[in-house]
């Protein structure tokens, strides 16, 4: 059984036909490939990537090296990701989805680490499939700590909450007094009225 849906080389498929493949996770699809695009600026093509066993692949890179792929399938789409030993080991830190777990578990272990597969199937999903995508393009929780060592434990959890919920836009450096701006709007955000926080 192949990855993508789309297994033809000779035959790419077009957006039409990706769209209607896709079905009720098109808006998904739409929303990861975006956010691929203008957080983390990664470059798209569509691509025939290892023979008809994997099939066509929306593929996004970053300075030329593949950050993931995405397979459209049957009303759905599988999220490819590699992720090195270092990596992998910085993801149990990761509050994952079962179905992103599972496809850890199920991943065999190569030498450059583990080939996931990923397929989608709900929005717990996408988040987590975010925080991946994060630490493969070295935004992960290494990295974070090396610009700012103070910060771990929940702050780290709450770091990675505002850069999911405020990605950062055009122009910003992304230091941390972008941080503790995204911080406060999150605040402002999560406030019931009055100022309450009281359960």
């Amino acid at each position: 059984m192949s990855i993508g849906l789309f297994i033809e080389k000779g035959c790419a498929p077009s957006e039409v036909e990706i769209s209607k493949a896709l079905g009720p996770t098109l808006e998904s699809w739409k929303e990861l490939s975006r956010w691929l695009a203008q957080t983390l600026r990664a470059q798209r093509e569509l691509r025939y990537m290892y023979g008809k066993k994997y099939g066509w692949a929306l593929r996004f890179q970053i300075g030329g090296r593949l950050l993931c792929a995405l397979y459209p399938t049957q009303s759905g789409f599988t999220v490819q990701v590699i992720l090195n030993q270092r990596a992998l080991e910085q993801v149990t830190q990761f509050t994952l989805s079962n179905n992103v777990k599972q496809a850890i578990d199920r991943a065999h272990l190569y030498a450059e680490g583990k080939w996931l597969f990923i397929p989608f199937q709900s929005e717990p999903d996408m988040a987590t499939i975010k925080q991946l995508l994060m630490l493969k393009a070295g935004r992960g929780i290494a990295s974070e700590q090396q610009q700012d060592p103070c910060l771990s434990g929940e702050g780290m959890k709450e770091r990675k909450i505002w850069q999911l919920l405020f990605p950062r836009r055009a122009g910003e450096r992304g230091g941390a007094s972008d941080l503790r701006r995204r911080e406060r709007q999150l605040r402002l955000h999560a406030s019931p009225p009055g100022g309450s926080t009281s359960a």
